[in-house]
């Protein structure tokens, strides 16, 4: 017959063993659960391999014919860089300014300038795409010495020019056959894209 000591300590066996079950269940729920987050992970790492590996193979297809259809523009290309470069090129401008006014028989006298930063921000893009950039806006101003025919054809060279450029305020001073003033115009120059080359942290 079982005595009262003998119950307790299998009572005491049974609690032993619950306890020890229970902690063996609790590492294996932690053990699997780090399993199965570092799976999951590996599987995230490995498809956005793959995709970048897709994207770096159509990105190495494409880069030939975007630079054989560059060079089959020939001469059209430098126009076209000419016409909205990636700086805001200043003495570029300032050479170019000049050359016009020469031409037009009109004298600068002055030209000062100040660059507006665009409001608008370029909306996010998903990865492995070209981001674009924003225009931005170059404000020129300069005082000049001329008449009227004169400063006429300077302002069709500005309209004709290869870079767009707007008069935006003329101030004149004097007659048509002797006039000075001040003008003012913009002209535009836009940064280059943003090539999706990066790193990205997988969680």
């Amino acid at each position: 017959m079982a005595t009262k000591k003998d119950k307790l300590a299998g009572n005491n066996l049974l609690i032993m063993l619950l306890l020890v079950t229970l902690v063996v269940v609790g590492i294996t729920a932690l053990v699997g659960k780090s399993l199965i987050t570092s799976i999951a992970r590996d599987m995230k790492v490995a498809s956005a391999k793959a995709k970048a590996d897709d994207q770096l193979k159509k990105n190495l297809t494409n880069a030939p014919k975007l630079v054989a259809s560059y060079q089959n523009l020939g001469s059209q290309g430098m126009i076209l860089a000419d016409a909205l470069p990636s700086v805001s090129d200043l003495p570029s401008l300032l050479v170019t300014y000049e050359n016009m006014a020469a031409q037009a028989g009109v004298k600068l006298k002055s030209i000062g300038s100040d660059m507006v930063v665009a409001s608008t921000v370029p909306a996010e893009v998903d990865s492995g795409t070209i981001t674009p950039s924003t225009p931005q806006t170059y404000n020129l101003t300069f005082a000049f010495d001329g008449n009227y025919v004169g400063l006429s054809k300077l302002f069709k060279e500005i309209e004709l020019s290869a870079r767009p450029m707007r008069i935006t305020g003329v101030v004149f001073r004097g007659s048509g056959s002797t006039l000075s003033g001040d003008v003012t115009a913009q002209t535009y120059f836009q940064s280059k894209a943003k090539l999706p080359i990066g790193t990205e942290v997988i969680k």
